[in-house]
């Protein structure tokens, strides 16, 4: 029942801290006139957010190993909320970049410190079950990253900046729910028996995975697929609201758009697994990865088509996500939660970095032009 707790706790969380890591490309796209903000600096806001909340997660990931979950899952969530808030009110009493940029640099770090916590209650609440509460918990991130941009261009377009403190108040009992959920609770250990077969299990897998040497062009295979992902993937994402605003669109319709981006992303990861187990992984990375990059080349320049385009553009750059994600587990089997980190972190900032480039160059050329040159990275 503990676990079950807090397994609530940290889905809840993630759901709730997504929300307001996606608002960023749209919250910017809001502030560019205002502040009189460049490409380049939307994507150094975006791109420098994506590097804390990626580069950081090993060094949590080593702190919760040390201190536990129970402090750091809800004031992680909180302090990710506050510095949202103080982004924006830094952003409206000032209107100076570099104090809208400390707060929401900030806020990555928070981040960065909730998702390793995460991600470990998930995969261990039933061993048995690992791989379906793991899902469920990254699901409901998705979930959380879908309905952020949704979220935030409405209340931008009905309150204005005002809107975002609406939205913080509303999101604010997920981090008491998870304070409440996470504090101690009596333990109930799982029969011996059981246990010790877990044990062995778990221990077989390991001496087995070590005699397998690491090889060092796997890694960098993997990892230059990683990085061409990250260039196409999160540039996109970054930029979608921006190149939507050019064309005079609403708030709620850049939103839409990043929405619809992500929620194809969400839905087809869920099926990629069951494609990969059936026809193998490399075919199903390479025909999801093609396609999206050839729908991506397309999506720029679609004109009034682009929101029939986006769903599936996003559907098949994102359907390889998590496929990769095992890929990069089984370099290192006896090492799964490092491996799981180090790639999650190595995408978010390489991601970050590529979306800081993508803005710097943004500002020379045409920035449709700029995204469609994506398509021959990805």
């Amino acid at each position: 029942m503990n676990g079950r707790r807090i397994f609530a706790a940290v889905t809840v969380g993630h759901l709730g801290i997504d929300i307001f890591n996606s608002m960023g490309p749209v919250l910017l796209a809001f502030l560019q006139a205002p502040l009189g903000l460049s490409a380049a600096q939307i994507g150094l806001a975006v791109g420098l957010f994506q590097v804390l909340a990626g580069t950081t997660q090993p060094a949590f990931g080593w702190l919760v190993d040390r201190i536990g979950s129970r402090f750091l899952g809800p004031f992680s969530v909180a302090f990710n909320f506050a510095c949202m808030g103080l982004a924006v009110a830094a952003a409206a009493a000032t209107q100076r970049f570099v104090l809208f940029l400390i707060p929401f640099a900030l806020a990555a770090v928070a981040s960065g410190a909730f998702h390793p916590l995460g991600v470990m209650h998930s995969s261990t609440v039933n061993l048995a079950r690992s791989a379906t509460f793991t899902a469920i918990f990254f699901f409901c991130g998705q979930l959380g990253l879908t309905t952020g941009p949704v979220l935030a261009g409405l209340a931008l377009d009905r309150a204005g900046l005002n809107g975002i403190y609406w939205l913080l108040l509303l999101a604010a009992p997920v981090p008491l729910f998870m304070a409440f959920a996470m504090g101690p609770r009596r333990v109930h250990p799982a029969p011996a028996t059981s246990q010790a077969s877990e044990d062995r299990t778990g221990a077989a897998d390991v001496r087995a995975g070590r005699r397998r040497p690491v090889r060092g062009g796997v890694i960098a295979l993997l990892g230059l697929v990683f990085a061409s992902r990250s260039w196409a993937m999160f540039g996109t994402m970054a930029f979608l609201p921006l190149l939507l605003s050019q064309r005079g669109y609403s708030s709620v319709a850049q939103g839409s758009a990043s929405a619809l981006f992500l929620l194809g992303g969400a839905v087809t990861a869920v099926f990629a697994g069951a494609w990969a187990d059936r026809w193998g992984r490399r075919p199903v990375v390479f025909l999801t990865t093609l396609l999206g990059a050839l729908l991506l080349g397309v999506l720029p320049g679609s004109g009034g088509w682009i929101f029939a385009v986006v769903l599936p553009c996003g559907a098949l750059l994102g359907a390889a996500h998590s496929i990769l994600i095992v890929m990069a587990q089984e370099l290192l089997p006896w090492r799964r939660g490092l491996a799981s980190g180090t790639a999650l972190g190595f995408l978010f900032a390489t991601g970050g970095i590529a979306t800081w480039g993508i803005g710097g160059l943004a500002d020379r050329f045409e920035l449709a032009s700029v995204l469609q040159a994506g398509a021959v990275v990805g």
